[in-house]
């Protein structure tokens, strides 16, 4: 309240002119969650607590995002697409733990005393160190930089209130976010990288102003969540497009920053190729003696890793040279390939007869009456 009291005829000014500012958001706790309401509200800076704004929403549950989850993301979606509509309408204010004041630019700082009696006069600020000005209409700090706001008010006979003053910072830029992947990576033959199953996701996200709210991830386009650590581990093979932004405390959001990967899970191919090679007659297959048999593996995704072969499909070795077929009367060879991913090739297997008895040749003579 103002209050008028003579001294020394004189008129001395006891209270203080508030700082009105519209607060966009602000955060309730409920039973130990935290949700987002809409409203506005008149705070004095010098009140005015360190918060933290946060958007996620107490319906989006800890857990990680499923098919079923397309109503919480439309949910979380259209409180993201409010707040960043209001904030560009009205702008936003956000006070740190270390008590520096923030805002995106939009802001207006709109100056009222508590009380207008016959006494009262006007209002004068000044902004960093230029000369006092009488304020009239709200005030829009635009540019991006440290702002050292000062306002005091002055009654009828010139007497002014001791001078209130904040260091007030406009922060218009987003935050910078990189996605790192918990495993080594593979590039496959259509240049896609490829991870092994099991792979997990971490955002770094960097934001030198009023610093990082959140990051926003959306997977293959369907639909943003804010970015959870139960969110991270992809088992599922397949590409994976990852969209991901971050969002800052006076609501500042970056580009979409898109990442392509993908998980492989399908296994290696594998097959035999013999010089000369392996014959089928008469519904047996044969193999011929010395003949030379080449294990070939592909795979398409994350590379083959190694291929492997037994006699007894129990004891196996590594691959790395033609194998020559022994004279034995039946030769059986079992061989598989894995892949850069630990994918396994089904086992498969060669089981011929090996025949290196010449034939008999038996000339009979005649004469020709």
């Amino acid at each position: 309240m103002w209050s008028d009291r003579v001294q020394n005829g004189g008129i001395i000014l006891k209270k203080s002119i508030v700082l009105s500012l519209l607060l966009l958001f602000f955060v309730v706790e409920n039973n130990g969650q935290t949700s987002i309401k809409m409203g506005g509200m008149s705070v004095d800076l010098g009140q005015l607590q360190p918060n933290e704004i946060t958007i996620a929403a107490d319906e989006i549950a800890d857990k990680p995002a499923t098919e079923g989850d397309e109503e919480e993301k439309e949910k979380f979606h259209e409180k993201l697409k409010t707040a960043l509509r209001m904030s560009r309408k009205t702008g936003v204010i956000f006070k740190d733990s270390k008590g520096k004041i923030f805002t995106n630019g939009e802001y207006k700082l709109k100056l009222d005393p508590e009380v207008k009696n016959e006494f009262f006069s006007h209002i004068e600020y000044r902004l960093d160190n230029n000369e006092f000005m009488n304020y009239s209409d709200p005030i829009t700090l635009e540019e991006e930089k440290t702002y050292k706001f000062a306002y005091r008010g002055v009654d009828v006979l010139g007497n002014t209130e001791a001078l209130k003053s904040y260091n007030i910072t406009v922060d218009r830029t987003a935050p910078e976010v990189e996605i790192d992947f918990s495993d080594n990576e593979f590039k496959s033959e259509d240049g896609i990288i490829y991870f092994k199953p099991g792979v997990k996701i971490s955002a770094r996200a960097v934001d030198k102003g009023s610093g990082l709210n959140t990051v926003i991830l959306n997977i293959n386009m369907k639909g943003n969540l804010p970015f959870e650590d139960s969110q991270q581990e992809f088992t599922e093979g397949g590409v994976y497009n990852l969209y991901v932004r971050g969002l800052d405390n006076v609501y500042n959001l970056s580009k979409k920053k898109k990442i392509t990967f993908g998980v492989d899970t399908k296994k290696p191919e594998v097959k035999l190729v013999g010089k000369p090679g392996v014959f089928a007659i008469n519904g047996k297959t044969f193999c011929k003696l010395d003949a030379q048999l080449s294990i070939v593996a592909t795979d398409k995704e994350t590379g083959v890793a190694s291929v492997e072969y037994s006699m007894d499909n129990n004891t196996w070795f590594e691959y790395s040279a033609p194998l020559v077929v022994p004279k034995v009367d039946q030769y059986k060879l079992y061989y598989k390939a894995s892949d850069n991913a630990g994918n396994i090739s089904d086992i498969q297997e060669l089981d011929c007869l090996v025949d290196y008895t010449p034939p008999k040749t038996i000339y009979k003579m005649s004469t020709t009456p």
